[in-house]
């Protein structure tokens, strides 16, 4: 039952809500409409504006009705809530009894909830925070809104999901649309969601006493699903931004990185401090980009307060697909508030607290079906279903591979050393040592490598990296690379120490450190020769340089002692799609290659004409299948080792478990049954140049 009053003056009705107030009668905020009443005793009556104010009758008594039928329907009305329990009567547990004039002045303050910070404002209106005037307490605009910008790759599918889901539980929410009567929700369509904040009533209010109704929507909140551009994150005052699959949005067309719109955006939340707020729901996918950095940045501790996390500010969930349902049979009997809790308003006091409903299976289960999936494909499943990083999907060499180059040499000759390699700094004039350098441009490193070949236990010559060095320019001062320290190290380290056969500079920046170190050559009087030039440097022999290193290291040729860096940059080292280049990525926690260009130099200088002859020879000599047996040959994977009937040098030519250029060959597998060692070079050595 309800009652209200009305009038054709508003003023009346501010003094009863006035009165109500001091009485504690429940009243809701004045409404305004136009009254038509028609024709009256045949005269035409203009519309005129209306308003009224509704009381809760729960707060009222019976002798508040005069008329006699309100007064029997309020008889009425209140014999049957005296049925009520005590919680639907606690509206009239209070009334005044008198009020008398005083001299005393006492302070007024404005009670709200602890663990919210809310309050009630004038007509019940329940606030979420305690700011009154959102716009004056950041110091915006009044008429500028504040934004909850939601980004996918496209605006579609930032409606179609992230921005679908917080719209839902907008408007299903009986804190928005439904709480004491009122729905805060202002706009609603397939660009914007917009809702009201309480102080958004009284600044209408002021500009209908102004004689302004605007027809621009006075919302304080708005709620738009945005395409990932830069300019869509400037501009406004966004307080809450939010990404969908952040990880996987790259720079195509219109359509920019991740990593471009988060930096757009950042200014737009600091100048909500620490009331912003980031949400960036995503699937893993490469350790690169701006996602991967800040999933890096929430798991970084604090060095000054060990075990402490250096943003604390950043929370970071990562889970497999299935582990949300786990135990999805008893989630209705999982507490969801600690015992004892009452709510903020008490609104749970005397009742059971909710819990979820019950569901009726798990989304996703590791069953038998998903095991066979991640057999079939354990990369691919590692980054979809077990949350993991793939280190690049255009990485140009297997990283289990390159891991391999620094584990021991199991198969190492005796007379050669231990199979646990470590830096060395001498070598024996008996080994003709090969060095690289690779010179740093703007802001890279200045990468150097030494080596030696030696024969494996397969009759092979492998190549043995002794030393690796590289300059960070980070370590010098204005961020410059010191060519006078760095040329003094070479000569007093390597050439003195292990005086190599050859050393080789990229062509960038060094015809004066070439010079200077053949001038201190010259000068030494050393036993052997140290050839010094310049590495002529094109698009076919950088390419063919990666190659034969790439097959070098598949073979298990290569190998050397631990050196994070080097093996982060092999890791990291991509290959772009339709272009013969090895290139570094453009973010992530690798962004150069120079100490693996070095490396990959001195590999191709010691196995350079081996690999070529190897490789070359038993394509020439093999003589591919043209007919396949019917009901044994699958056409479609011909190139499978399993096909051995159409082709039996299939697993040389394509196979990822034995093919030299295939990503991920396991080092030291015979070859099938049947196949003959072709273009073996046993016991070879590279001989001396002059």
């Amino acid at each position: 039952m309800a009652a209200s009053i009305s009038s054709h003056n508003r003023a009346p009705l501010e003094f009863v809500q006035l009165i109500c107030s001091r009485l504690g009668l429940r009243c809701g905020s004045i409404g305004e409409g136009l009254d038509t009443p028609g024709p009256i005793n045949g005269r035409e009556v203009k519309p005129a504006t209306k308003y009224w104010l509704s009381l809760s009758v729960k707060t009222l008594t019976p002798d508040f009705f005069l008329i006699k039928e309100h007064r029997r329907r309020a008889d009425k009305y209140f014999a049957k809530i005296e049925s009520y329990p005590a919680r639907d009567k606690r509206l009239r547990r209070w009334k005044v009894v008198s009020v008398e004039i005083t001299e005393r002045e006492e302070p007024v303050y404005c009670p709200e909830i602890s663990t919210t910070g809310s309050f009630v404002l004038e007509g019940y209106l329940l606030t979420g925070n305690s700011l009154g005037n959102p716009q004056d307490h950041y110091g915006i605009a009044q008429s500028k809104p504040m934004e909850v910008m939601i980004f996918a790759g496209k605006r579609d599918q930032a409606k179609a999901h992230l921005w679908r889901d917080l719209h839902d539980v907008i408007v299903e929410s009986e804190c928005f649309t439904g709480s004491m009567g009122r729905n805060f929700v202002s706009k609603d369509d397939v660009l914007m969601l917009s809702v009201y904040a309480p102080y958004d009533e009284i600044r209408m209010r002021k500009q209908a006493a102004k004689g302004i109704y605007s027809g621009q929507d006075m919302a304080t909140f708005q709620i738009m699903p945005k395409e990932s551009n830069p300019l869509a994150a400037r501009g406004g005052a966004g307080f809450i931004f939010g990404f969908d699959e952040a990880a996987h949005v790259k720079t195509t067309g219109m359509t920019r990185s991740f990593g471009e719109v988060y930096n757009a955006a950042k200014p737009a939340l600091d100048q909500f401090g620490p009331d912003s707020f980031t949400c960036l729901p995503s699937s893993t996918w490469e350790m690169t980009g701006m996602f991967y950095e800040l999933w890096v940045l929430s798991l970084r501790d604090d060095p000054r307060a060990p075990g402490e996390p250096m943003f604390p500010s950043k929370l970071m969930l990562q889970l497999s697909s299935w582990h949300p349902y786990q135990d999805w049979q008893r989630a209705h009997l999982l507490p969801l508030f600690p015992a004892g809790y009452e709510g903020d308003l008490g609104e749970y006091k005397g009742q059971e607290l909710p819990v979820l409903p019950p569901i009726k299976g798990a989304i996703q289960d590791y069953d038998e079906e998903m095991e066979k999936e991640e057999r079939a494909n354990p990369d691919t499943f590692g980054v979809e279903r077990r949350s993991q990083w793939a280190t690049s999907l255009d990485s140009y060499l297997n990283s289990a591979r390159v891991l391999d180059v620094f584990k021991p040499w199991a198969g190492r000759r005796p007379e050669w050393g231990r199979p646990e390699l470590t830096e060395q700094v001498r070598g024996p004039l008996s080994i003709a040592y090969v060095a690289h350098g690779d010179p740093a441009t703007v802001n890279h490193r200045f990468g150097f490598c030494v080596g030696h070949a030696e024969p494996g236990p397969d009759g092979m010559q492998h190549a043995v990296i002794d030393l690796i060095k590289h300059w960070d320019p980070v370590d010098f001062p204005d961020h410059t690379i010191d060519y006078d320290i760095v040329v003094k190290w070479i000569f007093e380290n390597v050439i003195m120490m292990f005086q190599p056969t050859e050393m080789s500079f990229d062509q960038f920046n060094v015809v004066s450190t070439v010079h200077r170190l053949r001038k201190d050559v010259h000068e030494a009087h050393l036993q052997k020769n140290v050839m010094i030039f310049e590495s002529p440097a094109t698009n076919i022999i950088n390419w063919a340089r990666w190659e034969c290193t790439k097959a070098a290291i598949n073979m298990a040729f290569v190998h050397s002692y631990s050196y994070p860096e080097l093996a982060s940059e092999l890791k990291f080292a991509r290959k772009p799609e339709g272009i013969n280049k090895v290139v570094p990525p453009d973010s992530g926690p690798c962004v150069t290659i120079d100490i693996a260009d070095a490396f990959s130099h001195v590999v191709f200088s010691l196995l350079g004409e081996q690999m070529n002859i190897y490789l070359s020879k038993e394509l020439q000599n093999a003589r591919l299948g043209v007919a396949m047996s019917p009901g044994t040959t699958d056409p479609y994977n011909r190139f499978s080792p399993g096909q051995q009937d159409g082709n039996p040098y299939a697993g040389l030519l394509g196979n990822p478990a034995q093919g030299a250029l295939a990503r991920g060959m396991h080092p030291g597998r015979p070859l099938p049954p049947g196949v003959p060692r072709t273009g073996r070079v046993t016991g070879m050595r590279r001989g001396h140049r002059s």
